[in-house]
């Protein structure tokens, strides 16, 4: 049998550290594909753009006061909402 090297691990101590991390590690490589509900185009985005719609989402509910808080996210599952969520 063929040994084959084990891939990479990291340990993480939260979410954001994970995304900021990927973005390091990845970049420009894909991190999502998604086709929107009316469209037969794709859309790919990379790490380094996830990153950036993640902090996006983080000014929005700083702005609003929300840190600290508890909030729910209700949305169809969607690009928007992996941001959110992240």
């Amino acid at each position: 049998m063929k040994n084959y090297p084990f891939n990479p691990t990291f340990d993480y101590a939260n979410v954001r550290e994970l995304v900021e991390g990927s973005a390091k590690l990845y970049g420009e490589k894909i991190a999502f594909s998604y086709k929107g509900p009316r469209s037969s185009n794709v859309t790919r985005v990379s790490f380094n753009k996830l990153r950036e719609d993640v902090r996006a989402a983080a000014t929005g509910l700083h702005s609003k006061q929300l840190s600290g808080k508890h909030i729910a996210v209700i949305s169809k599952i969607s690009y928007n909402y992996a941001c959110a969520y992240f």
